[in-house]
């Protein structure tokens, strides 16, 4: 997949949903926007559910949200809501099977109108559930997620209050023993910032390592960051070893989005220094950030941000 979907914002279009395009083998293809949803929003999450459907959930609208909305046969529709309303929480899809029929959307944390959720619910393709998960050890909004592989996922800082108290704590989720276990520290505890995780291809050992990137964000002194911290996954469940400063990032901003695509991380807009609107990749852990030729239509900050397959949008 090599359509990125940009939809919802704080800075920017709040309904509108674009479609960029990211094959480089064709740079003069141009993608038409999605429908707009039915309503503006911020601080929402999204995925692809199911390898073939959008959903976003909750965030903000003039008030706090849990609904949700699916794109489906060319148009938004009202989806199952989740339990409760949910501003600015973190969320993964969860593949146990490895078959993307049984996919696993998982939604955890955020704000209600300053009550602060550490609960975790998921949905099946019917209905959100409040039991099958346990809740997070205690509360957090602002805060990333990233899926290690189809049955650990692992949770990343937030603040336990509003824009207050953030914290540098990881926590990881194995299905399997369907319990949160800490994780290693960041250096800087954070929130608003983007997460996802790089293949990245090892030249002396010459296999494909996993590395969580963390980039961006707030520190508790409210300072835009463009710091940068990694996590090599196998050197974290072999040796128990913690976050390493990573290269940073050109621009200091609030609000971005991660996605993951051919091995690397492309951080995508985000409120501050970066104009909202462009988008760096990152291919190695010791490389360079790069800033792509594509930019979003829109400046887009605390939005969401997923690749789509190429079906479900009209490119020429």
């Amino acid at each position: 997949m090599t359509k990125l979907l940009a939809a919802t914002g704080y800075i920017g279009g709040r309904s509108s949903v674009e479609i960029v395009n990211l094959d480089d083998s064709k740079p003069n293809v141009i993608c038409d926007n999605l429908p707009y949803l039915p309503f503006g929003l911020f601080g929402s999450v999204g995925q692809l559910f199911s390898g073939t459907t959008p959903i976003i959930c909750g965030g903000y609208t003039n008030q706090f949200e849990k609904r949700c909305n699916s794109f489906e046969n060319g148009a938004w529709k009202a989806s199952s809501n989740l339990n409760i309303n949910r501003y600015a929480p973190s969320a993964a899809i969860l593949s146990p099977t490895g078959n993307t029929k049984d996919d696993i959307f998982l939604v955890a944390t955020g704000s209600n109108d300053g009550q602060i959720h550490s609960t975790v619910e998921s949905f099946d393709g019917v209905s959100w559930n409040q039991t099958q998960f346990p809740n997070l050890p205690f509360p957090l909004m602002g805060s990333c997620m990233v899926k290690f592989n189809n049955s650990m996922i692992m949770s990343i800082s937030g603040a336990k209050q509003h824009d207050a108290l953030h914290t540098g704590e990881t926590y990881v989720l194995n299905l399997i023993q369907n319990k949160w276990v800490a994780g290693p520290l960041l250096a800087i505890p954070r929130h608003y910032h983007s997460c996802g995780i790089m293949n990245w291809k090892n030249n002396n050992s010459g296999i494909f390592e996993k590395v969580v990137v963390v980039s961006g964000g707030f520190d508790r002194q409210a300072n835009r960051l463009n710091s940068v911290e990694l996590l090599f996954i196998n050197d974290f469940e072999q040796y128990n070893s913690g976050w390493k400063v990573g290269p940073s990032i050109p621009v200091k901003v609030d609000g971005p989005a991660m996605i993951e695509l051919k091995n690397g991380v492309i951080m995508i807009g985000g409120r501050g220094e970066g104009e909202g609107r462009r988008l760096f990749k990152l291919t190695s852990p010791y490389g360079k950030w790069t800033e792509m030729k594509q930019t979003l239509k829109e400046p887009r900050s605390h939005f969401v941000s997923f690749l789509v397959p190429d079906e479900l949008v009209n490119c020429h």
